[in-house]
C-alpha cells in the first residue's frame, strides 16, 4: 500500500470518523478507555549511544499535560502516521477508500452469508500489514468459500458435476455467465485497451467474446 501518496485531505476527513468511532465505541469511562485502546497501538523505545532518545511511533496528547488525566484525542490522532490511521479505522469498521474499501459493508455481508469466509475475511483484512502473504492466502480462501455458497444456488443444481473439477477462475467465469453478469464484469474488470482490442477482434471477427476464452 502506497501511504506515501496519501493526500492531507484525505487524513483530515478520515480523522473526525475514526474520533466519532472511538468516543461511540465506549459509554462508561469514556476518556479513560479511549486512552487505553490508543495505548495499545503505541509503542516507543530509547535510542541512541546510551539510550538518551526517546523514540515513539506517535505522541499520545493530553489536555492537560500535567495531570494526563483526558487524552486530546484529536490531537493525537493527527500525530499519527498515515499507515496506522488506516489500521485503526479498518479495526473501527471505517470504510477506508482507495485500501481496502468497503470493509464494513462486506464483511456484514459475509456474515449473514458464510461464517467461514467471514472468519477468514476478517483475518486477512487485519494481517494486510503485519503479515501480507498470509492475507493473500487468506483472501484466497475467503473467495474460495463465496464461490461455493453461490454453487449452492438452485440455478447450479444440474450442473455440479461439471463443476466440482473446474478451477476457481473458472468457476468465477461460470458465475458470470449463469448470472447474465457479462457487461457489468466488462464494465468493471475489463481495462479499457483490452475492451477495444476485443471490438476490433469482434469487427474482423463478427464473433462474440466467449468468457471461457479469456485467460486468467
Amino acid at each position: 500500500m502506497d501511504y506515501d501518496s496519501l493526500s492531507p485531505k484525505y487524513t483530515m476527513e478520515l480523522i473526525p470518523k475514526i474520533a466519532e468511532a472511538l468516543w461511540s465505541l465506549f459509554t462508561n469511562s469514556k476518556y479513560q478507555n479511549v486512552r487505553r485502546y490508543v495505548e495499545k497501538w503505541h509503542s516507543g523505545e530509547w535510542i541512541g549511544w546510551n539510550g538518551e532518545e526517546w523514540s515513539e511511533n506517535f505522541h499520545i496528547h493530553f489536555k492537560d499535560e500535567d495531570t494526563k488525566r483526558e487524552i486530546d484525542l484529536d490531537e493525537t490522532l493527527h500525530g499519527m502516521p498515515a499507515d496506522l490511521l488506516i489500521k485503526i479505522a479498518i479495526d473501527l469498521d471505517i470504510d477506508t477508500p482507495g485500501f481496502l474499501p468497503a470493509i464494513p459493508t462486506f464483511k456484514n455481508v459475509l456474515k449473514d452469508q458464510n461464517q467461514s469466509a467471514y472468519q477468514n475475511f476478517m483475518r486477512a483484512s487485519k494481517s494486510v500489514n503485519t503479515d501480507p502473504d498470509n492475507a493473500v492466502a487468506l483472501a484466497s480462501s475467503t473467495l474460495e468459500g463465496i464461490v461455493k455458497t453461490i454453487l449452492e444456488h438452485e440455478a447450479f443444481s444440474d450442473s455440479q458435476d461439471k463443476l466440482k473439477n473446474l478451477p476457481l477462475t473458472k468457476l468465477i467465469v461460470e458465475i458470470v455467465k449463469k448470472f447474465k453478469l457479462e457487461d457489468e464484469f466488462n464494465k468493471k474488470f475489463v481495462p479499457e485497451h483490452q475492451k477495444r482490442m476485443s471490438e476490433r477482434y469482434e469487427d474482423i471477427d463478427d464473433k462474440p467474446i466467449d468468457l471461457n476464452e479469456i485467460p486468467f
